[in-house]
């Protein structure tokens, strides 16, 4: 698949208007263009930057209204666009360049059968989109925290392609000792 990243830089450290760099890397200078390149040189690319990448575990704060406000990193991803739906005990949030894809892995399943078409209304029923306001934060579907048990602390997590916004008790439990013990094999067997 071709693909080229266009990333456009605003004022002097502000934050790009698509895509980004993780933390701790510096952009260009404001108001040049980046193109990624194929061997270093004047062609430009035919691979996927991964403008979209989620990292990083936040804390907040959910308000009465159900507005969270989304950490820096995640900002610029949704910007103009995100979109969220229900997962297993979470929120999951994508960039609207990000979200096709994961549309089109289900619309697949649906196709080789692996899903029922109910299932399929079901996941694509349930998806709304979000829009950053004035302030950084999003509005979360009442349907959504309510069905799955919200109150006023979450966990906004980095999850690569997507951000997981968790009931901050929920995300507690998720996070066991089996899971330190799994992550220290995880860093071992990867040479990190």
């Amino acid at each position: 698949m071709v693909w080229r990243s266009v990333i456009r830089w605003g004022e002097e450290g502000g934050p790009p208007s698509q895509g980004g760099f993780l933390p701790g890397e510096a952009g260009p200078p404001a108001g040049r263009e980046v193109r990624d390149r194929i061997d270093g040189g004047s062609t430009p690319a035919v691979r996927r930057s991964r403008s979209s990448l989620f990292v990083g575990q936040y804390e907040h704060s959910l308000d009465s209204k159900g507005r969270v406000v989304l950490p820096a990193p995640f900002r610029a991803f949704v910007a103009e666009r995100g979109y969220v739906t229900q997962l297993d005990g979470c929120i999951g949030m994508w960039s609207a360049e990000g979200f096709p894809e994961v549309a089109e892995r289900w619309k697949s399943e649906l196709d080789n059968g692996s899903i029922t078409a109910g299932i399929f209304r079901k996941l694509m029923g349930r998806v709304q989109d979000v829009k950053l306001d004035a302030a950084g934060r999003i509005t979360l579907p009442r349907e959504l925290l309510d069905a799955l048990g919200f109150d006023d602390r979450v966990v906004v997590a980095g999850r690569y392609d997507r951000a997981e916004i968790w009931p901050l008790e929920r995300f507690e439990q998720e996070v066991t000792a089996d899971d330190d013990a799994e992550f220290t094999d995880v860093i071992r067997r990867l040479g990190i």
